[in-house]
């Protein structure tokens, strides 16, 4: 998985990264949590950690405000999508295998109780308050590019339904038949590149 993640990020960068000047790619990494059948979701606190990261971009790496696209897999994506709606700096997000709603993803879930207690002790938050989806019902007139695998086992294609039903107007949603979690670049890099970069031409300007 982490051999997978390094070339997905690597070339990404490559291809973003080229010719576009002063803008800054922001990617998150999926949360380890993921690739188990059991994700712990900790989106409303590593949020903030995107939302530093944007503003490390624009104090310290010289990145110009309008020109920022976050791209996060899994965990990462829906982190990137609630700090979206707080964080006006972030131009466009692309959310890869990302959650609509933790209550309802761990609805079935049998450490639910357990994951909910660890939560609210660790980092003071509530799982109920975990929602991308209410999140990206106040990016506009921002963009989110949605990616999701028909055959995701670990986060349903029910969620990302969930999620363009809320971004609406604001969001792309590009469901990758039999594909599984986070599977969709590995399938094929240049199909996704080809989803991927007229998306963030297009939000961040070509």
């Amino acid at each position: 998985m982490g051999g997978t993640r390094t070339a997905r990020r690597t070339s990404i960068s490559r291809h973003a990264s080229g010719s576009r000047d002063m803008r800054c790619y922001c990617s998150i990494c999926a949360g380890t949590a993921i690739p188990t059948a059991h994700p712990a979701p900790t989106d409303c606190v590593e949020a903030g950690d995107v939302t530093g990261a944007v503003r490390f971009a624009l104090t310290q790496q010289g990145a110009a405000v309008g020109h920022i696209a976050v791209i996060g897999w899994s965990l990462g994506g829906a982190s990137a999508l609630i700090a979206m709606a707080d964080t006006p700096e972030i131009t466009a997000v692309v959310a890869d295998s990302a959650y609509a709603n933790a209550d309802l993803l761990l609805a079935h879930n049998p450490l639910r109780p357990g994951l909910t207690l660890a939560l609210r002790l660790r980092y003071g938050a509530d799982i109920g308050a975990v929602s991308p989806e209410s999140a990206v019902t106040r990016i506009a007139p921002r963009h989110v590019l949605l990616i999701h695998g028909t055959n995701d086992s670990a986060v349903p294609l029910t969620q990302a339904v969930r999620l363009r039903d809320a971004a609406g107007a604001n969001g792309t949603f590009w469901p990758v038949a039999d594909v599984g979690h986070t599977g969709a670049f590995a399938h094929d890099p240049d199909v996704y590149l080809a989803h991927l970069l007229p998306f963030l031409d297009a939000q961040l300007g070509s």
